[in-house]
């Protein structure tokens, strides 16, 4: 037989050293986890208000004190057990005010105490009053552990002489079935607050979240439609400061007049959009005629400026509506920056290519020089058209290429 095969037919069959080892340090990580939730399952509380626990430590340290002075002041025989029993039950639910758990812990042990010195009856009625306390604080497995608890003392001390009358334990039973039906109660309603008091904060938060996206929203429109022409109308006011020239006087009161009543146009359009007078879509119809015919638009508002604009549009696929009022956007907002940081006079380029599945749409300013002494703004029209974009699958790109500033936008045309 080949010694090779042989060895390795024995390595696959072989165990991997440690994999044992490593399964039941899983399993006993994934028992650990489980039992390290139980246990902080068992020891969850919640403290009463604060009303309530001002209630619950002064009482029981009226009747501890109560106690202790009548024993003190009773003569020569004082009963140290029965001061301890005191001091132990009623300092346990004095603790449950802060620690309800611990608090329920030391009073099932002060019971030892309890009928040692006697006092048994007094330490049963503190059980029984102080299980609505357990039910209303502590977790439901913990307030089942102490109601057995309690049952169990209160069939000891019935059934130990000297004993408990039935009476007794009927009363006992009965106090302690209503504190438990009143805390378990109270329980719920406080939980059931809490759970209604987190969904209206949820509600606000998505109402908050809601609203500045309204005004954001509101903001972008008004940018969009409005922050062009008002430009166009800047600069034509300009030139109506620098120039004697009939002709181009004219031209510019022209342009500022259509400019204006555009900017009336869109504004009356967001301000249907805003308060949903109208049964199209808005934000489409908003200022966005076609990027077609925009293009055509801008160009000549550029050429009024002194500006030289060489356009080119190919392809004549259908475009969705989003696309197109995305497209118009792009074109208006790089136009605008032109017109507010560019140079007075410069070659700017105008290009609309459509295929069957993608459309791209470029605008470059040749040569790109800032005006000296303006600072750039913050752009924020850049960087929502950029959103936008990419909330629809494009691309988009806006910066110095060799010497020229270009803004290119690229998008599917469905």
């Amino acid at each position: 037989m080949d010694p090779v095969r042989e060895s390795a037919d024995k390595s696959v069959d072989a165990p991997v050293p440690g994999a044992a080892h490593l399964q039941l340090t899983r399993g006993m990580h994934g028992a650990g986890g489980a039992a390290r939730a139980v246990q902080r399952e068992l020891w969850d509380y919640v403290l009463p208000p604060k009303v309530a626990r001002a209630i619950l430590a002064l009482l029981p340290l009226l009747a501890a004190v109560d106690v202790v002075w009548a024993q003190l002041t009773s003569g020569p025989s004082v009963s140290w057990p029965t001061i301890a029993a005191s001091v132990l039950t009623n300092g346990s639910i004095i603790a449950m005010a802060w620690r309800p758990t611990w608090g329920a812990i030391v009073l099932v042990l002060a019971g030892f105490v309890a009928v040692v010195a006697g006092q048994s009856g007094e330490y049963l009625t503190a059980v029984a009053m102080s299980i609505g306390v357990v039910f209303y604080c502590c977790s439901a497995v913990f307030s089942t552990a102490y109601g057995v608890a309690a049952v169990a003392w209160v069939a000891a001390i019935a059934t130990v002489p000297p004993g408990l009358d039935v009476g007794g334990v009927v009363a006992v039973f009965v106090v302690g079935l209503l504190s438990a039906t009143v805390g378990r109660g109270l329980r719920r309603v406080v939980r059931r607050n809490v759970v209604l008091a987190s969904q209206v904060d949820a509600h606000e938060a998505q109402l908050d979240a809601a609203l500045l996206a309204e005004r954001t929203r509101i903001a972008d429109e008004l940018h969009d439609v409005i922050a062009h022409e008002i430009s166009i109308t800047v600069m034509h006011a300009r030139v109506l400061e620098r120039t004697d020239d009939p002709e181009i006087r004219s031209s510019s009161q022209r342009a500022i007049v259509a400019a204006s009543a555009q900017a009336l146009t869109d504004t009356r359009r967001v301000l249907q959009l805003i308060h949903g007078r109208t049964g199209t879509d808005a934000v489409t119809d908003a200022g966005a005629p076609g990027i077609r015919r925009e293009i055509d638009s801008l160009a000549q508002k550029l050429r009024d400026l002194g500006h030289t604009v060489r356009t080119e549009v190919t392809g004549d696929a259908a475009l969705a509506g989003i696309i197109e009022t995305t497209l118009t956007r792009a074109a208006r907002e790089a136009v605008t920056n032109i017109v507010k940081h560019g140079a007075p006079a410069m070659t700017i380029e105008l290009s609309l290519v459509v295929t069957p599945h993608t459309v791209v749409l470029s605008v470059i300013n040749d040569p790109h020089r800032p005006v000296s002494g303006q600072r750039p703004g913050p752009a924020f029209g850049l960087a929502r058209l950029r959103e936008r974009v990419e909330v629809l699958s494009g691309t988009f790109a806006a910066g110095p290429d060799e010497g020229r500033w270009r803004v290119r936008v690229e998008l599917p045309t469905r």
